[in-house]
């Protein structure tokens, strides 16, 4: 493996499945926003055929923070909307080149965006032929956005439109107009596909990608060490295109509101002393469809041969317990799942893998390597039905809280934690969150907010001394699946104009450590 200019880039390595996979792990980290090429020799590989490896090459992600993650030099861009600019390893593929009627448009762009300048219906835009706008959830994170259409997308002709779209360093987008017609899919194929059930019944099973025990969901990190993991389990239900209409590509979807639940994690501190946070039952729940393909093996003409299985999507995780809920809740965008996919004694059974890079307590981002092993029921007319989250929708803790509210000064965000994700164009309707100074409505845009997860954070910069805010919630605000909070809620907060302690023990206060989203932990003494 080398770098731009041939440097070796130098590799550990081991062999899964019985000798027929080998893993590569580098030695040293990869260095960020650069360009990799991998190569086979000769030697050793007699009759096998090296031609896909004859141009083999990947891209690393930019750094993780600021203006270090752009992703090359250039001017403000969209790099890539997907699926109107599909991977490379679907250019040639005739029924993957272009959007079908269950797609959800992906776009990465080269910039972290300022999330004051994307508004759905105004700086983006889904029209149909008729001009008009398509109701959709529009999703932000970092460099990703998603536009998720309510609805399946009617066969006419449509036009995604960005205007006005700004950079974090100010930069904006140039005017684009993309045009496509999706594709129609119809009829289709539900397969309910089981996840996680197979590993308890067999606890060695290993993913013949990755050699790892299958739904696990390790999460490597310096604050909680490397030995925490959550085990999925759940059903799926998928959506499959009419195959004969997709021989080389078949479209795939899981809709928007697909839960899988997970263990509770450990979160011991360096992997060592207990923090004392019970997280309880985390929950992964999707938050657009996830779509993707089964493409025909390009490699062997053998009707038993593997598909590729590829699949974009975009969760939320949330905790069932109300301080680790506070602290992991979080959108996770743009999610690739790719593996092998076959029939095994009439049953579709998938191997795949994926990388999730979840924050932990809001000091560090974790990496986790998941071996996603999925298995449809034998008998589909009698597979399960997969479970919705009917829990009410719930105010679950705020910050600063009735507790915190001495500590609390102006500029500091009023951040709302829930027990569910929340469907995003929810929060920003009129009515569904609101602020009142004194009694009197605050404009948005002087209080803007965003969303992550199942937590909303309000930007307190302009909020005053000595004033009474209210912060309230109505049943406008929804979750994933569009029930509405269960009740309305006002939350009364004011900022008291304290002044320095005059040494009297009386005046002395202790600090206050928090982190941002998250949540506020007062120290034991003032001294």
């Amino acid at each position: 493996v080398t770098v731009a200019g041939g440097n070796p880039a130098m590799f550990d390595h081991e062999t899964v499945d019985n000798g027929r996979g080998l893993l590569l792990r580098p030695v040293d980290e990869l260095v960020p926003n650069t360009e990799y090429q991998l190569q086979l020799s000769e030697v050793g590989l007699d009759g096998i055929d090296t031609g896909p490896f004859n141009d083999f090459r990947f891209r690393t992600a930019g750094a993780q923070k600021g203006f270090a993650g752009a992703i090359g030099d250039g001017d403000f861009k969209l790099l890539a909307a997907t699926p109107l600019d599909q991977p490379a390893l679907l250019t040639d593929i005739d029924d993957a080149r272009q959007p079908n009627d269950m797609s959800t448009l992906r776009m990465a762009f080269n910039r972290v965006l300022d999330p004051a300048s994307v508004n759905y219906g105004n700086q983006v835009r889904l029209e149909n032929s008729q001009g008009s706008l398509i109701e959709a959830t529009l999703l932000l994170q970092g460099r990703y956005l998603v536009l998720d259409p309510r609805d399946d997308l009617e066969p006419t002709e449509h036009t995604l439109v960005l205007s006005g779209l700004r950079s974090r360093e100010d930069e904006e987008l140039p005017l684009l107009e993309r045009s496509f017609t999706p594709v129609a899919t119809p009829p289709r194929e539900t397969v309910v596909l089981k996840v996680g059930t197979l590993g308890e019944q067999q606890p060695g099973l290993a993913s013949r990608l990755t050699g790892q025990r299958v739904n696990e969901v390790p999460v490597e990190t310096f604050v909680l060490g490397n030995e925490s993991f959550t085990r999925l389990e759940g059903d799926l239900a998928a959506d499959l295109g009419f195959v004969p209409d997709f021989a080389n590509a078949a479209p795939l979807r899981v809709p928007a509101g697909s839960v899988l639940r997970g263990s509770p994690v450990a979160v011991n501190i360096l992997g060592q002393v207990n923090a004392g946070i019970e997280t309880g039952e985390v929950l992964i729940t999707l938050l657009s469809d996830a779509n993707g393909y089964l493409i025909a093996n390009p490699f062997s003409k053998a009707k038993d041969a593997p598909r590729y299985a590829l699949l974009n999507m975009d969760a939320a995780m949330t905790a069932e317990g109300g301080i680790a809920n506070a602290a992991l809740s979080q959108n996770l965008l743009n999610i690739q799942v790719v593996g092998l996919a076959i029939v095994e004694n009439g049953v579709l059974v998938m191997d795949a893998a994926s990388v999730v890079e979840p924050e932990i307590l809001g000091l560090e981002r974790a990496s986790g390597l998941l071996s996603f092993r999925l298995e449809s029921y034998v008998d589909q007319r009698n597979a399960p039905v997969p479970p919705a989250d009917t829990r009410p929708l719930e105010l679950q803790s705020w910050s600063p809280g009735e507790d915190f509210q001495p500590n609390a000064r102006p500029g500091d965000p009023v951040i709302l934690n829930f027990n569910k994700p929340l469907n995003a164009a929810s929060v920003f309707l009129d009515g569904a969150i609101e602020m009142r100074v004194d009694g009197t409505l605050v404009p948005k845009e002087l209080a803007p907010m965003r969303h992550d997860g199942a937590t909303v954070i309000i930007d307190g910069s302009n909020l005053q001394h000595n004033t009474d805010i209210e912060i309230v919630l109505t049943s406008l605000l929804r979750d994933t699946q569009g029930n509405p909070l269960s009740q309305d809620e006002t939350l009364a907060l004011r900022f008291e104009d304290l002044s320095l302690p005059d040494g009297s023990a009386a005046n002395l206060r202790s600090p206050v450590a928090a982190v941002f989203p998250g949540f506020s932990c007062a120290l034991t003494d003032a001294l």
